[in-house]
């Protein structure tokens, strides 16, 4: 039996800073390059930012990759955008080609002489809460396997019906026309783009997006981002970011039998009745995964796993614990 303190394999969700300019998959190749992160390790990138945009790109690593599509749709994104009142493009940002011109007198005598507050109250009559958003046809949404954008760029439109998303918080930082700059804060899978072409209509005008930012994703700060382009040449990873920030869900603690028994595809019947279909759960403080609900049966079985069943048995059991106990031990998170 292992006589060392339980480790357990390398799972995390890391916290980078995306400079304009590159694409998200550049950022990936950067951090193999410099070999951060071993290449027989998985890792991704969780959601994506636009070449010109700029802001928080999370990295997961080995298991966690399992766990992308939950913080991607968990999370909450904020974004700080400057967008062009007069003037649209084909892809909505200042990658595309100049698509239709405002020359009309409405805009220069009447839009750019509107007040902030007053484009703030309109904005937030008609963007507030629930909303209805068709994917932009240069978009990462798929159609038959294929994305909106590829569809695009070989020249075929393809029509999607509205999705519903959600606009939590909507703020005019800045108007000096053309540019008005704002901050929103929208739910998963809500494209800033789009909302700005439609903010821009609401006005009366077209509009594309000049700059866009994202300055975080739920607790998730910009701030504390990893600025992996500006680092010397002895780079190296962040810390990891803590379960309870990539995953704002309850946690159910459980037994070190009950786990095994969990990650080894049983059933839990619970003690009492939970209000929520997703759940993740954990031994002690190691994070183990994600929980699946069956409210009929008041019991929860693994949906998604971070660790085998045979890795927790033989460095967390009762024995490998007694070999440890009296060493420092630190689970990952």
């Amino acid at each position: 039996m292992n006589s060392s303190p339980p480790t357990s394999p390398i799972f995390a969700i890391y916290n980078f800073y995306k400079p304009k300019g590159i694409s998200s998959y550049d950022l990936l190749r950067h951090i193999k390059r410099k070999n951060l992160i071993p290449k027989e390790e998985k890792f991704g990138h969780i959601g994506t930012l636009d070449v010109f945009a700029s802001g928080v790109l999370l990295v997961s690593r080995g298991t966690a990759t399992r766990l992308n599509d939950y913080v991607h749709e968990l999370l909450p994104k904020t974004y700080v955008a400057t967008g062009i009142l007069g003037q649209s493009t084909s892809t909505g940002d200042p990658e595309g080609e100049v698509s239709s011109t405002d020359y009309s007198q409405y805009l220069t005598q009447t839009i750019f002489n509107f007040d902030k507050n007053f484009i703030q109250k309109i904005w937030s009559e008609k963007f507030s809460g629930e909303y209805w958003q068709v994917p932009h046809k240069y978009s990462a949404t798929k159609f038959q396997g294929k994305k909106l954008y590829e569809w695009a760029r070989a020249g075929v439109h393809i029509p999607k019906p509205p999705v519903k998303r959600y606009i939590y918080h909507l703020e005019i930082l800045d108007y000096s026309p053309p540019e008005i700059t704002f901050r929103a804060t929208v739910s998963s899978g809500t494209y800033i783009r789009k909302l700005f072409e439609e903010l821009a209509q609401e006005l009366g005008t077209v509009g594309h997006l000049k700059d866009l930012c994202r300055e975080g994703l739920g607790n998730i700060s910009m701030q504390n981002a990893f600025p992996l382009y500006e680092a010397n040449e002895e780079d190296s990873l962040p810390a990891p970011l803590s379960w309870d920030e990539v995953i704002p869900i309850e946690k159910l603690t459980f037994t070190f039998e009950e786990s095994l028994a969990l990650l080894n595809g049983r059933e839990i019947i619970l003690r009492d009745p939970i209000s929520v279909k997703t759940i993740g759960y954990k031994f002690e403080d190691l994070f183990l995964g994600i929980l699946e609900y069956n409210e009929k049966e008041i019991a929860v079985k693994s949906k998604v796993n971070l660790t085998s069943a045979v890795y927790f048995q033989e460095h967390y059991g009762p024995q490998s614990l007694a070999a440890s106990k009296n060493a420092k031990t630190t689970p990952h998170r």
